[in-house]
C-alpha cells in the first residue's frame, strides 16, 4: 500500500467535485538491532561506540553522554578522542528517530584506565643459606592489579602478591632470577629481574690430619673448606695465630724435636661468619743423637769403672756396649760397669751404640785406665801402729833414732816395714821408691830407702829398709809413708824413743 494515492469524487444532484489525491505511506519505527558495547580504553586513546538500528529511512540518530545530547553526535558511530580519567564511567548511548518513531540504545559504559606501570622494581638478595629472602614490587596503574612472579621463567604458584619470600634458602636458589608481572584491565608490565645470591658461611670439608715425620723433614698441614668466596686462611699453633700463615696449606719446612706434639688448626672465614678446623698434632721423630758421650775414665785396680751415655732421640732406645769394637754380651743399658777392674783392662776403649726405630748413633770412645792401688803400709788391727822392725835386732818400736847395736859406720836405725801393692817394675830397684816421714811439730824428713824385696814364702808382701832421720824437732812418734809410681801410701806410726 506504500505510495498508493487516494481521492474522492463527491457528486450531488447539482454536480460532481473530486478532492486532490492523498498519498499513502507506510513505514516501520526504529528498532536497535546492534546496540553500542561498553569500551575500556587507556587514558589518551580514542573510544568509539556504534549502534545499528533498523526501520524505515531515513533514520536519525542522537548520541546522548550520561543522559545529555552531545553536539553533533548524529552518526551511527561516535568517537571519542584522547580520553582522559574524566570520562571514566561515562555512559553512551544512541536515540535514533524516523517518521514512524523512536528507539533509544542501552547505555554503553565508558572505563577509562592506565595500564600498569613498575614504579620500583624487586631489588637483588644476598642471604645466608638458611634465611629468607623478600622480593617486592611497587606498581601504579588502574586497579585492580594482580600480581604473578615467576622464577627463572617460571611460573611459581601461589605467588600472587606484591611480595614473594623463599624461606630456608638453600644454594640451590643461588643464581636464580625473580621479576613479577603485573596485569589489570588495560594491560601487562614485567619487571626487571632480581638475583637471588645464596651466600653459605664456612664449613670444613676436609680437615688437617696428623701428621709424623722425621726431624728435619718438612710437614705440611691442609685444610678444605666450603662456603661463599672468597675464603680466608689463619693457622693457630696450639691456639695461637701463625704469622703469614693465610693459605689452604701450612708447612714447616725443617722440623724439629720442639715442634713434637705442636697441635695445628685452621680457621677459615669469610664475609658471612667463621669456621675452625678441628686440631691436627704434629709427631716428629728423631734417629738418636749422642747428647752426651761416654768419658774416658781413670781408676784404681779392683775399683769398679762406669761407663754412662745419654741420647736424643724418639724412645724407646735400645743400647748396646761395645769394647774394643766387639758387642759385650748383656750390655744394654745406658750405663755400662766394670765391677772390678784389672791391669789387663788398662787401655781398653768403649763405646755405645744407640738405635730406635729412626736409626742409630754411635758414641765417641771412652778410654779406661786401670792404675795399680797404691802401696799400702801394714799396720796393726784396727790401728795406725806400723808393723815395723829393727833391721838388726828385729825388735819391734819405740826405736832410738841412732843405735850402736848395728854395723854402719854413721849408727843410724834401720826399720823394716811391710807393704802390699808395692812391687817393683822389671828393671827397677830400690830408688824407684821414696820414703818420708812427719813429727809432731809437722815437720818433713826423707828417709832413705836402703832396701826393697819380697818377704820370702809371701809373693805379695814386700819388705822395705829406711833408715831414721838423725834428729826430729818433735817428740813422740814419726808418720811414715811411702811413694811408689807416684802413688803414696797410708801414714803409719812409728814411736821414737
Amino acid at each position: 500500500d506504500n505510495g498508493a494515492t487516494f481521492r474522492c469524487v463527491v457528486t450531488n444532484a447539482f454536480g460532481t467535485a473530486t478532492s486532490n489525491p492523498a498519498t499513502l505511506t507506510v513505514g516501520n519505527p526504529p528498532n536497535i538491532t546492534t546496540p553500542p558495547a561498553s569500551q575500556s580504553v587507556i587514558e589518551g586513546q580514542s573510544a568509539t561506540f556504534q549502534v545499528v538500528a533498523s526501520g524505515s529511512t531515513p533514520l536519525s540518530y542522537q548520541w546522548l553522554r550520561s543522559g545529555d545530547p552531545i553536539p553533533g553526535a548524529n552518526s551511527p558511530t561516535y568517537a571519542l578522542s584522547n580520553v582522559t580519567l574524566a570520562d571514566n564511567g561515562a555512559t553512551f548511548r544512541c536515540v535514533v528517530t524516523n517518521a514512524f518513531g523512536t528507539a533509544t540504545s542501552n547505555p554503553a559504559t565508558l572505563t577509562v584506565g592506565n595500564p600498569p606501570n613498575i614504579t620500583t622494581p624487586p631489588a637483588s638478595q644476598s642471604v645466608i643459606e638458611g634465611q629468607s629472602a623478600t622480593f617486592q614490587v611497587v606498581a601504579s596503574g588502574s586497579a585492580p592489579l594482580s600480581y604473578q612472579w615467576l622464577r627463572s621463567g617460571a611460573t611459581i604458584s601461589g605467588a600472587n602478591s606484591p611480595t614473594y619470600t623463599v624461606s630456608n634458602v638453600t644454594l640451590a636458589y643461588d643464581g636464580d632470577s625473580f621479576h613479577c608481572v603485573v596485569t589489570n584491565a588495560f594491560g601487562t608490565a614485567n619487571s626487571d629481574q632480581a638475583i637471588l645470591t645464596v651466600n653459605t658461611r664456612p664449613s670444613i670439608t676436609t680437615p688437617p690430619s696428623n701428621q709424623t715425620v722425621i726431624a728435619g723433614q718438612p710437614a705440611t698441614f691442609q685444610v678444605n673448606a666450603g662456603g661463599s668466596t672468597p675464603l680466608s686462611y689463619q693457622w693457630q699453633r696450639n691456639t695461637a695465630n701463625i704469622p703469614g700463615a693465610n693459605s689452604l696449606t701450612y708447612t714447616i719446612s725443617s722440623t724439629t724435636l720442639a715442634d713434637n706434639g705442636a697441635k695445628f688448626r685452621c680457621v677459615v672465614t669469610n664475609a658471612f661468619g667463621a669456621a675452625t678446623s678441628n686440631e691436627a698434632t704434629l709427631t716428629v721423630n728423631a734417629p738418636p743423637n749422642i747428647t752426651t758421650p761416654p768419658l774416658d775414665q781413670t781408676v784404681t785396680q779392683g775399683q769398679p769403672a762406669t761407663f754412662q751415655v745419654a741420647a736424643g732421640g724418639t724412645a724407646p732406645f735400645s743400647y748396646q756396649w761395645q769394647r774394643n769394637m766387639v758387642y759385650i754380651p748383656g750390655a744394654n743399658l745406658p750405663g755400662y760397669t766394670l765391677s772390678s777392674t784389672t791391669l789387663t783392662d788398662s787401655g781398653a776403649k768403649f763405646r755405645c751404640v744407640v738405635t730406635n726405630a729412626f736409626g742409630a748413633a754411635t758414641s765417641n770412645e771412652a778410654t779406661l785406665t786401670v792404675t795399680p792401688p797404691p802401696p799400702t803400709l801394714m799396720t796393726e788391727a784396727s790401728t795406725d801402729r806400723a808393723i815395723a822392725f829393727d833391721s838388726v835386732t828385729m825388735i819391734r818400736d819405740p826405736f832410738p833414732l841412732n843405735t850402736f847395736l848395728n854395723f854402719s859406720p854413721d849408727h843410724r836405725t834401720r826399720t823394716i816395714l811391710l807393704a802390699s801393692d808395692a812391687d817393683l817394675l822389671p828393671g827397677e830397684n830400690s830408688s824407684a821408691l821414696t820414703a818420708q816421714a812427719e813429727d809432731s811439730l809437722l815437720m818433713g824428713y826423707p828417709l832413705t830407702v836402703e832396701f826393697v824385696g819380697k818377704v820370702p814364702g809371701f809373693d805379695w808382701l814386700t819388705q822395705i829398709v829406711v833408715r831414721l832421720p838423725e834428729s826430729v824437732a818433735g817428740n813422740g812418734d814419726l808418720l811414715v809413708s811411702i811413694t811408689l809410681h807416684g802413688r803414696t801410701s797410708n801414714k803409719v806410726r812409728i814411736r821414737i824413743q
